[in-house]
């Protein structure tokens, strides 16, 4: 599918890195746990290890988002839509039942004068804790670049779910509130998440977002729904799309007390 000519060999190389390497995983059938099967319980460093049926601290309030340097954000960077994004609609946990590490995130946009931006539209998308994309694009109307075999390989409770994806509106503090779940790792990239924001049918910008790598590398070895994989084969300074771009891609994070990872970040946009 890639064009082999050098003229086009840097777009072909960004494809490239955006494409889950599936043939590395290894599918189980019992991987993904859902609510019915999941037990409230903490790890031995303290994480919650299920659903997000385990997240019994609130969303923080708006003061997360505040520090002296705010106004001074960088502009959240433009990048690839990728060949695993398909739209979906959903409330704010867009979990559907699966485990991993539960994590609450939370995004605020503003724009060039740190105003807030009510009513824009901000769409999430991002892995299972295998590193695998949902892949149920039978509610969707905007599936066409979808690439089944890329994003979820013959792995079946992908093609039946829509896990991991979801969009709201903001509120009149520019904020949007997901339940989910940690993301995996899968060849060639660090872990990430994908963040689309639309106004009028607009596309305002299309950016990814990345973790810390300490915290990443913790999960990876520690964590029973990702350590089974390891750790991630890209380290943070190396993945194509956020090596030069890491100040406006990186997502403040800390450890609730019922042990779900709070993430949050402001998004800058003109």
């Amino acid at each position: 599918m890639f064009d082999k000519s050098k003229r086009k060999s840097l777009k072909s190389i960004s494809l490239v890195a955006s494409i889950p390497v599936l043939s590395s995983l290894s599918f189980h059938s019992n991987a993904v746990t859902t609510s019915n099967q999941t037990k409230a319980k903490l790890n031995s460093n303290g994480w919650a290890v299920g659903n997000t049926d385990l997240i019994t601290t609130p969303f923080p309030d708006d003061d997360i988002f505040q520090n002296p340097s705010m106004c001074n954000i960088v502009m959240t960077e433009q990048m690839i839509l990728g060949p695993c994004y398909y739209s979906v609609t959903s409330s704010n946990d867009i979990s559907s039942g699966v485990s991993g590490l539960p994590m609450q995130l939370c995004l605020r946009l503003v724009n060039n004068q740190c105003e807030p931006l009510a009513n824009h539209e901000i769409e999430v998308w991002h892995t299972d804790s295998r590193g695998i994309y949902s892949a149920d694009t039978s509610q969707s109307d905007d599936a066409n670049r979808f690439r089944t075999w890329r994003c979820a390989g013959n792995d079946k409770l992908a093609k039946n779910s829509s896990w991991f994806r979801g969009s709201q509106l903001t509120d009149a503090n520019g904020r949007v509130n997901f339940k989910t779940c940690f993301p995996g790792w899968y060849g060639g990239r660090t872990i990430h998440i994908h963040v689309r924001v639309k106004h009028n049918n607009q596309t305002s910008v299309t950016t990814q977002l990345c973790f810390d790598e300490t915290l990443a590398n913790e999960i990876c070895s520690t964590h029973e729904k990702y350590s089974e994989r390891g750790l991630q084969d890209t380290p943070l300074t190396q993945d194509y799309f956020f090596r030069d771009k890491i100040e406006s891609s990186l997502i403040t994070h800390q450890k609730n007390q019922d042990g779900s990872l709070l993430a949050f970040k402001t998004l800058k946009v003109l």
